[in-house]
């Protein structure tokens, strides 16, 4: 299939940005549209997963991007809003079936770049005291970048390719800001401090973005034929807003495989990927 080169298993998202980190704000209080699994939209694929979890947990339970339909025990969260579901309930083993990501960069760079009004005043939300030098920063780093797609892109990589990972990061001062500390004070940080920065960065640019957070996809277990997830792959990660196509991840953390979004010929022939340009943080 095309699309991404890993599945991660989403628990939550998160809206609303302050100086000291997210908030998942919007309440997930609707009716779930009853959605066949079988006719899925564009840019996706259905993906019938099998739950086990061996440890405690509280309500919200797990699966790839967009879950449409679930097993007993456990209910669809959902939000009119910007069509984003979540599955809770107490079971601690579930089927779950999910629309998950199934794009070409081709796909990507075609989107509108018309953001939905709705979208747009959520998903762009900052607060007023942020450091005018991180949105003077984005704009570097897009300069001469045509599409969305690509902004994206020079984001992600610049942050995978200029900061380091460390789990062993000391927390920012009350007065100091989050994604401004990491960015140019401390320049070293885990997925929280990835993630966060390349969604506020990219909505300093007015393309809606968010964090997800969850589990990364685990290692395949050749006896079991399934994946096994351990607490260590706990993870923060990146969903972009593309018109027609929904939430889109990205992998701004450099100890994780960036989602691979592959570039077609007219003819079908895949296109390598040409490299990213840089900037140098102000």
């Amino acid at each position: 299939t095309v699309g991404a080169a890993q599945h991660y298993w989403r628990g939550n998202v998160y809206t609303v940005y302050t100086p000291t980190g997210w908030k998942p704000e919007g309440s997930f209080d609707a009716t779930a549209p009853s959605r066949d699994p079988r006719e899925t939209p564009p840019g996706r694929y259905r993906l019938d997963q099998e739950f086990e979890i061996v440890a405690s947990h509280a309500g919200l339970l797990f699966s790839a991007n967009q879950p449409v339909a679930s097993g007993a025990d456990t209910s669809l969260l959902y939000r009119t809003l910007d069509d984003t579901a979540l599955i809770s309930g107490s079971a601690s083993a579930y089927p779950v079936s999910s629309w998950v990501t199934q794009v070409s960069a081709n796909d990507l760079e075609a989107a509108s770049p018309a953001i939905p009004p709705e979208i747009a005043s959520i998903y762009s939300q900052l607060p007023e005291n942020l450091p005018a030098r991180v949105g003077q920063l984005s704009a570097r780093i897009i300069a001469g970048a045509g599409t969305t797609f690509q902004k994206v892109l020079r984001v992600q990589e610049y942050l995978r390719q200029t900061y380091a990972y460390s789990t062993d990061t000391p927390a920012p001062g009350a007065d100091i800001d989050f994604v401004d500390q990491f960015l140019f004070e401390s320049q070293t940080g885990y997925c929280t401090h990835f993630a966060s920065s390349m969604a506020v960065m990219l909505r300093t640019q007015g393309i809606p973005a968010r964090v997800a957070t969850g589990y990364a996809t685990g290692s395949y277990d050749d006896q079991r034929k399934a994946y096994r997830v351990i607490a260590s792959s706990a993870h923060a990660w990146v969903e972009v807003f593309f018109p027609g196509y929904g939430w889109i991840e990205f992998e701004p953390t450099p100890s994780q495989t960036p989602f691979r979004y592959t570039r077609y010929t007219p003819q079908g022939e895949v296109i390598a990927p040409p490299p990213v340009l840089q900037a140098e943080p102000l």
